[in-house]
């Protein structure tokens, strides 16, 4: 089991994220989303170490690996997902 701190620094596994989000959820997710279209305009904006990211309805993580270590990064789920979590892992 992963701790909250361990789940917010992690990019989550297809699988983990089916169990927590569900299989129709992150399916439709994927057919909206383009990493490769996130990995461009992450990489055209200049980051610094010192900046703060939080990112408000963070759905299933997408900017996790690519934000991490360049950016103070801060994930806020939504709070349906948040209750969600909580009664599936705590």
């Amino acid at each position: 089991m992963l701790s909250k701190k361990e789940l917010s620094k992690k990019e989550l596994s297809r699988e983990e994220l089916k169990a927590l989000h569900g299989e129709q959820y992150v399916e439709s997710f994927d057919k909206g989303q383009s990493k490769f279209r996130l990995e461009r305009l992450i990489n055209s904006i200049p980051l610094s170490s010192e900046f703060k990211v939080v990112d408000f309805g963070c759905g299933i993580g997408l900017l996790v690996p690519l934000l991490s270590g360049k950016v103070e990064y801060f994930k806020m789920p939504s709070p349906d997902i948040i209750y969600s979590h909580n009664r599936k892992v705590f």
